[in-house]
């Protein structure tokens, strides 16, 4: 996940739904990257 706030995260009452502590929003998706000062890079990309 990539997230704007705080890196911690909790589960609700359902067990199922994952939010961050600090209510922040997030976004998860299925791409392997590695986030740098100097850049982004992609190691996994879905096939058309």
């Amino acid at each position: 996940m990539i997230q704007i706030g705080s890196r911690h995260v909790g589960t609700l009452e359902d067990n199922w739904t994952v939010v961050t502590v600090d209510l922040v929003p997030c976004a998860r998706n299925g791409y392997t990257k590695l986030v740098a000062t100097d850049g982004m890079d992609i190691f996994t990309k879905l096939s058309a």
